[in-house]
């Protein structure tokens, strides 16, 4: 069973080093991302997409720290200071 803390543990930590800014992963969401991997692997074992979906998401990180407020605020939906991509 891959699990992305073992094949991507030190993410957060490279992240924050290449961008200089400090970078969040929270546990919740790591483990929503071994699920995910996990139903590919399961549903097209022979199939390389969990890993080019990893892929992807580290790509999606590395954008955000890169790219800090990027988005807009929804005030309809949170008075949180959180941005949310293109609809």
């Amino acid at each position: 069973m891959l699990r992305v803390r073992k094949l991507w543990p030190d993410a957060p930590v490279r992240l924050a080093a290449e961008v200089g800014r400090q970078v969040h992963s929270r546990p919740l969401a790591l483990d929503d991302i071994d699920d995910l991997t996990d139903w590919m692997r399961e549903t097209d074992p022979a199939s390389d997409f969990d890993l080019r979906f990893i892929d992807t998401v580290y790509e999606a990180f590395q954008f955000l720290a890169d790219n800090p407020g990027v988005g807009h605020k929804r005030a309809d939906l949170t008075e949180q200071p959180i941005y949310f991509g293109p609809s």
